[in-house]
């Protein structure tokens, strides 16, 4: 048989169902794939045992463990093997929780490790895990895991790692224990996620107006529902980004128009012509042509009356939003802008001449 093409003795062993016979292959076959496939069909635990520790192939190894019952074997094996591989293979198979804890804690490898938190429970045991392990993965699965929400504090106020008190944030549900966080974790990113979570709106008023990070103080914003607060913070708030989420939630017409009209960021004038509804600020805003294209092209894409449209045409400087309000005209409407702007004469009649 050994002398035959690879192809014939993967058919020959096909029809192969000696035990025997399997297990001189499994042992002698120099061919890998070959003595996998004997593997596969072997039942014999003491020839799958001696090829789980011997055989020189760890894919072969692997597929041995695999099919092995002797559990304490696999113990030994996922405690002592000194390949990662052969490791993580013998640890799926085994439950006892004492020897999973030892693998957990003290394996090299962070997918042995990872395997083998799947199967703790102990959650002090997790919690060591989560405080002391280097892999990023298994200290997401131990928090996972956890679900005393003392532990779960001891780690989002105690950890080193910003990355471990963050996934520590996601499971804690107690609100002083949020805010605890909110107002005293040095990072932004635990901060924010802790203010994503809390619903005392004093606190996240707090929070907005005095947090350094206007990350921290935008999530504060989006939770907070007083108007008069919100109002006050996008009037004054240092971050573009913070004013921008409190004009996103302000209804009063008087203060979206002040911030459209006069407010010095271009994209919270954006964000409040946005809220707009009124024809005649629209108007004024879309006709201004001291204003930049990104507020007069929010104004222009709320304005549907054609002859208002076709006014602020004939007047606007901009060559670049004259082109956004000419695509919104219609033909006849074209034909009567005058200009003598070569560029906007060619536009003009490109659309006539092919539209």
């Amino acid at each position: 048989m050994y002398n035959y093409d690879i192809k014939i003795k993967e058919a020959y062993l096909e029809r192969i169902t000696s035990q025997e016979d399997l297990k001189f292959i499994a042992l002698n076959e120099e061919n890998v794939d070959i003595r996998l496939k004997a593997i596969e069909k072997l039942i014999d635990q003491t020839i799958l045992r001696e090829v789980a520790l011997n055989d020189k192939d760890e894919t072969v190894r692997c597929e041995a463990i695999r099919r092995l019952t002797d559990v304490e074997l696999k113990k030994a094996i996922a405690l002592n093997d000194e390949n990662c591989k052969i490791r993580r293979q013998a640890v799926i198979g085994i439950t006892d929780e004492e020897t999973l804890k030892t693998i957990a804690l003290k394996d090299k490898d962070p997918l042995v490790r990872l395997i083998a938190v799947n199967g703790v429970t102990d959650e002090e045991t997790l919690k060591s895990i989560a405080l002391n392990d280097k892999s990023d993965g298994v200290i997401r699965q131990a928090i996972y895991k956890i679900n005393d929400q003392d532990i779960l504090k001891n780690i989002a106020l105690y950890a080193v790692n910003c990355f471990v008190r963050k996934q520590a944030v996601e499971k804690i549900t107690v609100e002083d224990t949020l805010i605890a966080i909110a107002l005293g974790d040095e990072d932004g990113d635990v901060r924010s996620r802790a203010v994503s979570k809390i619903a005392d709106e004093g606190i996240l008023q707090h929070i907005a107006l005095n947090d350094k990070e206007a990350n921290v103080r935008q999530e504060a914003v989006i939770k907070i529902t007083d108007e008069v607060f919100l109002e006050n913070v996008a009037l004054r708030d240092l971050s573009d980004d913070v004013r921008r989420e409190a004009i996103r939630k302000i209804k009063s017409k008087a203060i979206l128009k002040k911030i459209a009209l006069s407010d010095l960021s271009m994209y919270a004038r954006r964000e409040a012509v946005d809220k707009i509804t009124a024809k005649k600020l629209l108007i004024k805003i879309a006709s201004n042509n001291y204003e930049t294209f990104y507020v007069r092209i929010g104004a222009v894409e709320k304005i549907k009356d054609e002859e208002v449209l076709f006014e602020i045409a004939t007047k606007c400087k901009d060559e670049d939003l004259l082109v956004e309000i000419i695509a919104r005209l219609s033909k006849d409407k074209i034909r009567e802008l005058k200009t003598d702007n070569w560029y906007i004469k060619a536009i003009c009649k490109d659309i006539l001449e092919n539209q």
